[in-house]
């Protein structure tokens, strides 16, 4: 699935996924496969611009204007994090052609 994590994708929530807000992170469950997933304060962030439509560099920088961390890191984490949501079914990817 790191193939689809480009620059150019469009991540959004899938169809058969809900969200609300739990203390400093957020719940997600989807309704398909029934299962329930919890993100900290980093992951409701990520979640947030998913929900706004997103590519990975638009997640990149929106987890980095709210807390302080490298930028290879945040990269790695984020790739990371996009490809368990896509692995669990929590998001559509939009491969986006480079003009």
């Amino acid at each position: 699935m790191t193939d689809d994590i480009s620059q150019n994708a469009l991540f959004r929530p899938a169809d058969k996924v809900v969200a609300c807000d739990l203390g400093d992170g957020k719940a997600l469950l989807n309704l398909t496969t029934n299962r329930y997933f919890r993100l900290n304060e980093s992951g409701k962030v990520a979640w947030a611009a998913i929900e706004q439509g997103a590519t990975r560099d638009d997640i990149v920088n929106k987890i980095m204007e709210r807390f302080e961390v490298d930028v290879d890191r945040c990269v790695a984490d984020v790739i990371a994090i996009l490809n368990a949501f896509s692995k669990a079914g929590l998001v559509e990817i939009e491969v986006r052609e480079v003009r």
